[in-house]
């Protein structure tokens, strides 16, 4: 049975609302001069149902669930557990859910380990390389959108063992000891090297406290002033 004073939907049977104590059933008039129903400033008899529901659900919107119950985000009343559909204005309860999904959403933007913001389809942390997961694809599709590139390992002369290249996608990548080498303690756990893809190309930058990235020459390079050159196992400062 629905409380003429609050609007409250109660059980059946019930002789006074669970909600505000009023009773359900003859006139209010005389209990509301001697109770108070845990809504102080509301004293004056309501026209209708409507408009007790109505105003009952503006002194929740504005003070909170008395109850600890949340409320419609239409007009303010306070729903029970389990409603799906708000009683008194009729929409439903599921834009919390979509409201929770869109949190959830966004919080997939930025890394779980170290809070840094990603960028779209990056499979490793710009900051502290965590491994990032990525969602399934089709079989045939790229979703690295030509921004990845791999890195082979290069077994020593003693070591009889033939390594997989390793994957890397995004426009910012971090590399470290976890995400290149895991046991090989030459390579910082931090930031050894940052590449980045810029305009269809890719560039490397050394990050490591010890300066010890470097590129091995294959081909003509392009120098500038300041470039290290590693020649044998000494370390040349180029000025041009």
């Amino acid at each position: 049975m629905r409380c003429k004073n609050c609007g409250w939907e109660n059980p059946a049977g019930k002789s006074k609302c669970e909600k505000c104590n009023a009773p359900l059933s003859g006139s209010m008039i005389d209990h509301e001069s001697h109770s108070n129903y845990g809504r102080e400033g509301i004293r004056e008899e309501h026209d209708s149902l409507r408009s007790t529901v109505r105003e009952s659900n503006v002194f929740n919107s504005v003070n909170g669930s008395q109850g600890g119950n949340k409320v419609c985000e239409n007009c303010g009343y306070e729903l029970a557990k389990g409603m799906k559909v708000c009683p008194a204005c009729g929409t439903s309860t599921d834009g919390a859910k979509n409201e929770h999904h869109q949190s959830q959403k966004s919080k997939s933007n930025y890394c779980p380990k170290c809070g840094a913001e990603l960028i779209p389809n990056a499979r490793f942390c710009p900051q502290c390389g965590q491994t990032l997961r990525m969602g399934t694809v089709g079989a045939w599709d790229n979703p690295q959108h030509d921004e990845f590139c791999t890195l082979r390992p290069i077994a020593w002369t003693k070591e009889e063992v033939q390594y997989n290249p390793i994957t890397y996608s995004g426009q910012v990548i971090v590399l470290n000891r976890e995400n290149t080498d895991p046991n090989n303690q030459t390579i910082t756990s931090k930031e050894q090297a940052i590449l980045t893809h810029e305009n269809g190309a890719w560039y490397i930058e050394d990050h490591s406290e010890r300066k010890s990235t470097m590129i091995r020459v294959s081909k003509k390079t392009k120098l500038e002033s300041g470039d290290i050159i590693a020649l044998g196992n000494r370390l040349f400062e180029f000025k041009g």
